[in-house]
């Protein structure tokens, strides 16, 4: 998991050559899509939700996720002639997404399959497919394909506006990468923690998701993503001073939002650890820096973050990270 973690540095590179962003656009563009539903399941379904911020953002379309159960079960799926369905699976091969993405070819949608095996079942169905190129994943515990899931959307919005860099991206994750032993000190601190709340807003809610499901797979918490602001309508009633708070909080346009949040926090004395690259915070919480970005890049960047916290705390914790409970790699059924 940990080599894995690393290898995002190699993706990056490769992703700043790689022709293939303009000829997605231009078919996309061409096929002048009104919606845009995408598949997905686990780890990838939390970097779809990175995708719907971005697409909708970019395309000024509205971006949906796929109701499994109409298509597989109730077969009663809405109208999707004029669909760009998205399918996103690291493996290529999960059976629910893979029958979607077949639903959506018969019905006369334009469809777009992501996933890092180019031999798999979505890429030879997909009228386009975009292969992550990270190079095998052994580790149960996605890291380096949802980080790459992450770029793919980011590549495609930067040849629409030209708003990434790729080249800061990779110095600004190799940073994070580089704080390694900063990142394995501070999890020691949370041994204990049998239970995790994850909070992010925007570009970062899909992080909190990411996050969550990073820490229930390989160190076998109770932890739960949340919006940052969905967490004051009803789930901030569990808050104890017990577990422990991570706020994902980038000084960008929701970082006010964030703040008035983290004083609520900090009035009920709840244990807040804050990521961010702010550095005027209050002293009664735990803080830990990532250098300033632009606001699409800045998931990327914790993303690596929560990538490493959560191999620390499960080595920590004297779990192996890279084999957790219950799981395997594909999930074949449906």
């Amino acid at each position: 998991m940990l080599k894995e973690i690393r290898e995002v540095l190699d993706v990056i590179d490769k992703y700043k050559s790689r022709k293939d962003f303009d000829e997605i656009k231009e078919k996309i563009l061409e096929f002048n899509p009104a919606s845009i539903i995408i598949a997905s399941r686990g780890t990838s379904d939390n970097a779809a939700v990175f995708g719907k911020y971005v697409l909708e953002s970019i395309f000024k379309i509205p971006v949906s996720f796929a109701s499994f159960s109409l298509y597989l079960w109730y077969r009663s799926f809405p109208f999707l002639k004029n669909v760009l369905g998205v399918g996103i699976s690291q493996s290529g091969e999960t059976v629910d997404v893979v029958k979607v993405i077949e639903t959506f070819n018969r019905e006369g949608s334009l469809t777009l399959g992501i996933t890092n095996e180019s031999d798999s079942t979505l890429a030879k169905i997909s009228k386009i497919s975009f292969l992550l190129e990270a190079g095998k994943e052994h580790s149960v515990a996605a890291t380096k394909t949802y980080s790459s899931t992450l770029l793919f959307f980011l590549g495609l919005a930067n040849n629409l506006n030209g708003i990434s860099d790729f080249d800061s991206i990779k110095e600004s994750v190799n940073n994070v990468i580089e704080k390694s032993n900063d990142i394995q000190k501070l999890v020691t601190r949370y041994r204990f923690a049998e239970s995790f709340i994850i909070l992010g807003r925007g570009f970062n809610y899909p992080n909190a998701l990411e996050f969550a499901l990073k820490l229930r797979e390989t160190c076998l918490v109770n932890a739960v993503g949340y919006s940052t602001v969905d967490f004051l309508h009803g789930p901030i009633a569990s808050l104890t001073p017990e577990t422990p708070v991570i706020l994902l909080m980038p000084h960008d346009e929701t970082f006010e939002s964030n703040l008035e949040v983290l004083k609520t926090l900090i009035s009920y004395n709840a244990d807040v650890l804050v990521v961010s690259d702010f550095q005027d915070l209050p002293s009664n919480v735990f803080h830990f820096y990532i250098k300033e970005g632009k606001t699409l890049e800045y998931p990327v960047y914790i993303a690596s973050f929560l990538q490493l916290f959560s191999f620390y705390l499960s080595i920590e914790k004297k779990l192996n990270p890279d084999k957790p409970e219950k799981l395997r790699k594909v999930t074949y059924g449906i």
